[in-house]
């Protein structure tokens, strides 16, 4: 392609947002670790009434840079040749059309279409200048900066071990929920080589039905109503018991912002065909069988926002 082509504009923001309510499901532009640690958000450029109660997160720029500003020695990973390569990966995103210099637009529609935020460039004061972002990079960053809560699902390399509190658990997949508009991104495990997938946006009602695949609910145990109320015979029973048949283990927790600090929600399920259990104790020892219904009810009761007041 010739380097005066005029490359396509990044799809707005509003008109993403439009097309995941539309498909259900849309897959990003992708964009490498770097190019995503090279920015931050400003976190008074998103409008209050899309924020709302939300986690506070300090990205890897900001935080590399911190040290610097304040006068203290840099971290080693902070070097000049660092802050070069972090500098031209994001003039190469300018370039794609992802950062434009200088505050946003005045907002006129009902989302925000551009955000406020900070690129890195070492010849700028602090190491960063001020820029729009746009389209997708606007998306992830504004998602990971301030989540309303984020889900994480780890899963258990061996899934028969009867003690699943030593194992080393492997990332399934991770979720990033905005309040609004009502969605979320969803990050995949990094592939063999360490590099990226594309993230995804989904909208919100289908975050619980991804969450329950990662902990070993198949799509046509749900789309059934009968295996979904179906609740297997006994009670609770040891986990070594019942751990020979496990095909998957999963660690599931949720993080919520509570005022200034988090709350942190969490469960072990194990599936095995046509069963499913959530595993309990200080070493996961108690196996308690249950029906997708009702572990669909605990996965709800995870994702909703814990009083204001308390830190369940």
């Amino acid at each position: 392609m010739s380097p005066f082509a005029r490359r396509p504009a990044a799809v707005p923001l509003s008109r993403r947002w439009r097309q995941v309510y539309d498909l259900g499901e849309v897959t990003l532009e992708h964009f490498t670790q770097t190019e995503l640690d090279c920015v931050a958000l400003d976190p008074k450029s998103l409008p209050e009434r899309e924020r709302g109660p939300a986690l506070q997160s300090v990205s890897p720029l900001l935080a590399r840079l911190a040290p610097a500003a304040d006068g203290q020695p840099a971290p080693a990973a902070s070097t000049a040749r660092d802050a070069e390569v972090l500098g031209t990966v994001a003039a190469g995103l300018q370039r794609r059309g992802f950062i434009r210099p200088g505050p946003p637009a005045p907002q006129t529609g009902t989302l925000a279409d551009e955000l406020g935020g900070v690129a890195a460039d070492p010849g700028c004061p602090g190491g960063v200048r001020p820029v729009t972002l746009l389209g997708d990079l606007a998306l992830i960053t504004r998602m990971t900066s301030q989540p309303c809560w984020v889900a994480e699902a780890l899963i258990s390399p061996d899934p028969t071990r009867p003690d699943q509190a030593a194992v080393d658990w492997r990332l399934a997949g991770r979720m990033y929920a905005a309040y609004r508009p009502p969605a979320v991104l969803v990050q995949a495990p990094p592939r063999p080589d360490g590099s990226l997938p594309p993230f995804s946006a989904r909208w919100q009602p289908s975050a619980a039905r991804l969450i329950g695949e990662w902990c070993g609910i198949e799509p046509a145990e749900t789309a059934d109503p009968q295996r979904r109320a179906y609740l297997p015979p006994g009670g609770p029973v040891p986990s070594a018991q019942v751990a020979p048949g496990f095909t998957n283990v999963c660690f599931l927790r949720v993080v919520h912002p509570v005022g200034e600090q988090v709350g942190i929600r969490s469960l072990i399920a194990a599936a095995a065909p046509g069963r499913h259990w959530l595993l309990d104790g200080d070493h996961a020892e108690h196996a308690l069988p249950v029906s997708i219904d009702q572990f669909a009810t605990r996965i709800d009761d995870l994702l909703t926002p814990p009083p204001p007041d308390t830190g369940r």
